[in-house]
This record gives C-alpha cells, structure tokens and sequence, in this order.
C-alpha cells in the first residue's frame, strides 16, 4: 500500500509539473503572438481620368484599336512620408494570367497627374522611369484583348515611402511586388475594353 500511494504520488507530482510546462509554453506562444507588428495599413488614393469613369469602356484611342495613348490620369496627393509616385495598368483577364501594361515608376511627389499620351520619351514626368510591359516593349502597351471577349483594365496609383531602385531585367510583376510592400497608400480605376470580331 505504501508503495502504491508512493507511485500515486509520483504520478500526480509528474503530472502537475507536465501542465505547468504545457501552461508555460502557452504563455510564451501567446505572448510572442502578441508582439507581432500589426498588419501595415495602405490609405485610400482617389485616381480618376477625364477620359472615363470608373467601370466604363476605354476609348478606342487608349487601345491597339487607335493609337494605344496612356490616358490622362489624376490622383489625390498621397500622405506625409511619400517619397515617390508609381503608376501601374494591368489586365487580370489575360488567358495566361495577369498581363502587365505599365509600370512607371519614380515620379516626383509633387506631381499627382500625368497628361494623356505619356512615353518613355514624351510628356514623362522628369526623374520617371518605365519598364518593359509584357509586350515586350518600353512604356505603354494599349489593351488588345482577343475578341470578342471584354477584359478589365485596372489603373494603380501608389504613394511610395522610398524611391524604386531595381535590377537590370527586373520584371514587371517583381516590381509591382515591391512597389505593394512599400506603398503608403495606394487607389485603383478599373476600366473594360473588348473589340470587335473582324
């Protein structure tokens, strides 16, 4: 009997010190749980264009239907802290996943629109820069989706807490990764296109 009641005692003593190490790891886990930074909070832009409103058609002008311009854009100045601006178009409909249209980058804090028919060469803003959109050219490429189908064309503006600095050859999609990680605040203008069958 003694011998039993020694066990028993073993038991509970073993026992108690096994739920004060599981207690104690639960206090840890939670405590480091809560240390953890709080998700970044991205403030709203307002990005419109004379040239449409939001949901509607891209004027054949701004497509590979007509001269494939950039459109004119304006957007809300972004908050304290912005070093820079990025702007960005892209199709999420495209067969082989999100096609980018363009990517400038850098534009100058003070600047909070751009003038329709932006280039690599004309009406950039000074100290900007374009990458290569993934027809495989500099700039803009004006939205030419397959007929008759209707894509989304959505224009990003970001306000950037750092100026863009990337590798030779970077891609279009590396750099949109950067440009949500550094983002202060960020608005967006969806548009349609969708041409006719020949």
């Amino acid at each position: 009997m003694i011998r039993l009641g020694r066990l028993r005692n073993r038991t509970a003593t073993r026992n108690a010190a096994i739920g004060f190490i599981v207690a104690l790891g639960l206090i840890v886990v939670t405590g480091c749980q809560d240390e953890e930074d709080p998700p970044k909070r991205i403030l709203p832009l307002t990005l419109t264009s004379s040239a449409f409103k939001a949901g509607e058609m891209l004027p054949p002008r701004m497509t590979c239907d007509g001269f494939g311009d950039s459109p004119p854009l304006k957007w809300t100045a972004g908050p304290p802290g912005t070093a820079v601006y990025a702007v960005t178009c892209t199709d999420p409909d495209a067969p082989g996943g999100e096609f980018n249209h363009w990517v400038l980058y850098n534009v100058a804090p003070t600047i909070t629109q751009l003038p329709e028919g932006v280039t690599p060469t004309l009406n950039a803003p000074s100290g900007s820069s374009v990458l290569v959109n993934d027809f495989e050219h500099l700039g803009y490429g004006g939205p030419c989706p397959p007929p008759p189908s209707k894509h989304k064309y959505i224009f990003r503006v970001y306000a950037l807490d750092s100026h863009v600095t990337i590798a030779s050859g970077a891609s279009a999609a590396s750099v949109r990764t950067f440009l949500q990680s550094h983002a202060l605040a960020s608005g967006e203008l969806p548009s349609f296109y969708a041409r006719k069958a020949q």
